[in-house]
């Protein structure tokens, strides 16, 4: 069974609880109302909501992560693909020039002959 907050006048039993159980609660509650129960409680219910910012704030932190990642990796491809793309526009070209280059050697060597 669960129990919330220290109420003393409402009794939370269960079958299973033992007498020094209900002793040690009543100790609790005895300590906690003096120095400031409200307050206690208070915190405790702050640091409840606290945490849950928390939480929302780490699965926002997490999300723009992870969006910043998937955006890298696109930027990566995008420049690999350019990369290609001048290569693919460079190779006719140079393959053009080795072709030229080469007839002019077999002219050169040709005269010899």
């Amino acid at each position: 069974m669960v129990e919330r907050g220290f109420s003393v006048n409402k009794e939370i039993d269960t079958e299973n609880m033992a007498g020094s159980t209900f002793a040690a609660k009543r100790m609790v509650c005895d300590h906690i109302h003096p120095v400031g129960g409200k307050q206690l409680l208070l915190y405790c219910a702050s640091a409840r909501q606290k945490y849950a910012v928390y939480l929302e704030d780490k699965e926002k932190n997490r999300s723009k992560v992870v969006a910043g990642q998937k955006r890298k990796a696109l930027s990566d491809e995008v420049s690999e693909l350019e990369v290609k793309r001048r290569q693919c526009r460079l190779t006719p070209r140079l393959c053009l020039l080795q072709l030229m280059t080469f007839q002019i050697k077999q002219r050169n060597c040709s005269h010899f002959w």
